[in-house]
């Protein structure tokens, strides 16, 4: 008889051991720590949503949110009734943090503070198109939070036209061009061969377009009907480039292969082309906005090209990854490789005096292969792709991290929206 209690209480002992750990305030339970899981982030702008799974107890009544500045300086906000999970606030201001946190009421009781979650708004968005893994990412302007994301057979190129509000994507395994407006696909068209990147007019709303292993420059209007097709001396290849020039009304294409820049001047009395030779191992291609001058990485520097033909090296030890021009004052951002040291870096050459070249980031950020300016309301900062960790990186100018997303591969395109 005495054995048998001992063996119930034991029984019993363990069965409420086991209720315990299942109750989400329970400080020990390995899944909630005592405190609401599942805070997210989905900002816009000047405006965010924060939402939280509810706590699943017995006589839970209300939700209290909490915000401040950092995640230590949280102070009581609002209250929400327990059958919500999730709140809106608006008006914020960009480029100034802000931390949410939330804690679970019950008639009895309360859970732990949340662990905080933070983000920073700002003026753009930011769309990833991955074409090794084959998705398409808007994400926030801090570099932290996922606002769309589609599945989608190989991108390997975006435009995005702002007044218009649509994003371009080309697909190289389909040979397709597709639109998206307010997030949603609206349109789509067929291309005579494998795309490797587009080039967006959007003043004159044409899209152009080179092909792998074709030799010629093609434009499409919005409707994708053919409206040019120019024939090249040589075919492009896969990591050839294409870029816009708005104000000499020029397509300009990269031939890495041949160590050859291509400029295509668009005029109603005729078109044509002209060759740089000599560029070795030409690759991103970027006209400049404010002068219409043209940057290009390259894997001896950066070359830029005046309005006169001729042609300027900056930073010639150095195989330049990628570059990005800020849309207003020109600087040129770039990522890039020390031929010579051996050493990763990060920064830009302003416009003004591009030989003295300010560095963001140092060789403590290795394998930057991709690169986009991020104009905000103080200095601009960057996004640049880290391939040895699959992730994105966000930094402030001064080189402060500010946020992060991982699982992104190589073949990466940036655009703002």
């Amino acid at each position: 008889m005495t054995k048998s209690l001992i063996i119930i209480s034991v029984l019993l002992m363990s069965s409420c051991s086991d209720r315990e750990r299942t109750n989400p305030l329970d400080p020990v339970n390995p899944e909630t720590r005592g405190a609401p899981v599942g805070l997210k982030i989905q900002s816009n702008r000047d405006s965010m949503k924060l939402s939280w799974e509810i706590m699943e107890v017995n006589d839970y009544t209300y939700t209290e949110i909490y915000k401040g500045s950092s995640k230590t300086d949280l102070t009581y906000w609002t209250t929400v009734s327990a059958n919500i999970s999730s709140i809106n606030d608006s008006g914020l201001i960009y480029d100034t943090p802000y931390a949410y946190a939330v804690k679970g009421i019950t008639r009895f009781s309360e859970s732990k503070l949340s662990d905080p979650v933070m983000f920073i708004p700002g003026p753009v968005n930011i769309w990833v198109s991955d074409r090794h893994n084959w998705n398409l990412w808007k994400i926030g302007y801090d570099g932290s939070h996922q606002l769309f994301q589609e599945a989608l057979i190989a991108p390997s190129a975006i435009e995005y036209d702002s007044s218009r509000q649509r994003l371009w994507v080309a697909k190289s395994l389909e040979q397709q061009i597709i639109s998206f407006e307010n997030d949603t696909q609206s349109y789509s068209f067929s291309l005579p061969g494998i795309p490797v990147d587009i080039a967006l007019d959007s003043e004159n709303q044409i899209l152009y377009v080179i092909m792998q292993n074709v030799n010629q420059v093609k434009g499409y209007d919005y409707s994708g009907n053919e409206v040019l097709s120019v024939a090249m001396d040589d075919p492009f290849s896969v990591s050839s480039k294409i870029a816009w020039d708005r104000l000499s009304k020029s397509v300009w294409t990269t031939s890495p292969s041949l160590d050859r820049v291509y400029r295509l001047s668009i005029s109603s009395s005729g078109n044509k082309v002209t060759v740089y030779p000599s560029i070795e191992n030409p690759g991103p291609i970027r006209a400049d906005p404010t002068t219409g001058k043209i940057w290009i990485g390259t894997g001896t520097g950066i070359a830029r090209i005046n309005k006169n033909g001729d042609f300027e090296i900056f930073m010639e030890d150095y195989f330049i990854t990628d570059i990005s021009l800020h849309p207003d004052t020109g600087d040129c951002y770039y990522t890039g490789y020390s031929l010579i040291h051996g050493e990763w870096s990060s920064g830009y050459l302003p416009y003004a005096q591009p030989e003295f070249i300010q560095e963001i980031l140092g060789d403590e950020f290795d394998f930057l292969y991709k690169i986009l300016v991020v104009p905000g309301t103080e200095a601009p900062g960057v996004l640049v792709q880290q391939y040895s960790t699959k992730k994105l990186l966000r930094f402030t100018g001064s080189g402060i991290q500010i946020g992060e997303m991982e699982g992104f591969s190589t073949g990466l395109d940036f655009v703002l929206e």
